[in-house]
């Protein structure tokens, strides 16, 4: 009797056991389906030619498939004070458009109409002259401007269109010559250095202009960043 029953126990706990491995093999199959799926329907995201990961810091990004636009195939106005784009049948564009005079001057992505995603510029020389990451068409995240020598002039953050975060300057050897710091589009504090008169408190920025940068090397006149 003892045996039956244990023969029983051990024919129930197998049958358990491969009921267990059948609903793991049936999970599995179902999250690669949704994976293809996910494909299918462009979820994936790329900065530049490559796949990221989409919860990168400052994701903001485009389709994987998305189609790159020469000038011939999209418009461009604005809406709502922003960069609005369609393609040549009037749809809100997503993906890639060339911008040119004659020689590339931009990449541009978008995402619904709107840049979304990295757009970078270039000198009249094909040297890259500043990278910007955008969402729904306003600046959000890092940006990046650079000397003709190819060196870092500054870095800035974005939060919704406005200077949020830390500002570096560095001059063309790479060498940090300021920092700041803003807060929804408003300077809070920074300073100037060099190697005669080390850090300076950067007086320059208490002048209320909202959403402006004026560098320590003043290379840009105080103009709009």
């Amino acid at each position: 009797m003892l045996s039956v029953k244990f023969e029983l126990a051990f024919k129930w706990k197998r049958l358990y056991i491969v009921g267990m491995i059948y609903k793991f093999l049936i999970l599995c199959f179902g999250l690669l389906l949704m994976s293809f799926q996910a494909n299918a329907r462009g979820d994936g995201f790329r900065r530049g030619p490559k796949t990221i990961n989409i919860y990168a810091p400052y994701f903001k990004a485009v389709p994987t498939r998305s189609k790159i636009y020469t000038p011939d195939r999209y418009r461009c106005s604005m809406r709502r004070n922003l960069k609005y784009c369609v393609d040549i049948k009037g749809h809100a564009l997503t993906g890639q458009i060339v911008v040119t005079d004659g020689n590339v001057v931009a990449y541009e992505n978008y995402q619904n109409g709107y840049q979304h995603g990295e757009t970078s510029i270039f000198t009249t020389d094909g040297n890259l002259a500043e990278r910007i990451w955008y969402r729904k068409g306003l600046r959000d995240g890092e940006a990046t401007e650079y000397y003709l020598n190819g060196n870092v002039w500054l870095v800035k953050q974005y939060d919704d269109g406005v200077l949020h975060g830390r500002v570096e300057e560095y001059d063309n050897n790479g060498v940090l010559i300021g920092k700041m710091t803003y807060k929804k589009g408003w300077f809070k504090e920074g300073y100037c250095a060099n190697e005669k008169s080390g850090k300076t408190m950067h007086d320059r920025f208490n002048n209320g202009q909202y959403n402006q940068i004026i560098p320590c090397s003043g290379n840009n006149n105080g103009e709009l960043m």
